[in-house]
């Protein structure tokens, strides 16, 4: 009788330690799991600005909305190193929610991202998609070409670089049947046996 106590209440013991572990594991996997979504998205770039002026009225009335902190993005154009400061070219584009520029062939203008640092030529090249946040402080007059163009400037307190697209072969075409083994392989016997 002794034994067959002693022998339950190892096993319940042993249950309840596999049921904490099992818990533990679930629980440890599940956080896993969900940092793996966690976005890296700075906070400063998720939220929308207070003003939702964008760079085409900016140039139009560029005295209403001076100071105004705002949040743009776009595609870059051209980056400017200075003695003092860095200057983004960058063709505006509408956001989401999130502060991506959007893929879409709509714009709305240009806009100039100054940075008061250096900012590296080989990383910030023409085509990758930034997103600025900061305040609107006045217009530059540029040529593009032979028209002269007038830049609202920000001077940028966050800066966010979008990653690269992946690109694919638009032409490739993967068959998910398709076995490069067969008839072959470790799966496949020759002949059938029935």
């Amino acid at each position: 009788m002794l034994q067959t106590n002693l022998n339950i209440e190892d096993r319940t013991l042993s249950l309840r330690i596999n049921n904490t572990i099992s818990k533990f594991a679930w629980t440890l996997a599940t956080a896993l799991v969900l940092s793996g979504c966690a976005s890296n998205i700075p906070e400063q770039i998720k939220q929308p600005a207070t003003s939702n002026v964008t760079p085409a009225e900016a140039r139009q009335q560029s005295e209403t909305f001076l100071g105004q902190s705002i949040r743009w993005g776009g595609e870059i154009i051209a980056i400017e190193n200075k003695p003092d400061h860095t200057q983004i070219i960058v063709l505006s584009k509408p956001l989401d929610k999130d502060g991506e520029p959007q893929s879409t062939q709509k714009h709305h203008g240009r806009f100039i991202a100054q940075v008061k640092y250096f900012l590296e030529p080989s990383r910030y090249t023409a085509g990758r998609e930034i997103t600025v946040v900061g305040k609107y402080t006045h217009t530059i007059e540029r040529m593009i070409g032979e028209y002269p163009y007038r830049y609202p400037v920000v001077m940028a307190e966050h800066l966010h670089l979008w990653p690269e697209p992946v690109k694919h072969d638009p032409d490739y075409w993967y068959d998910p049947w398709y076995d490069p083994w067969y008839p072959w392989g470790p799966w496949h016997h020759y002949p059938y046996y029935y």
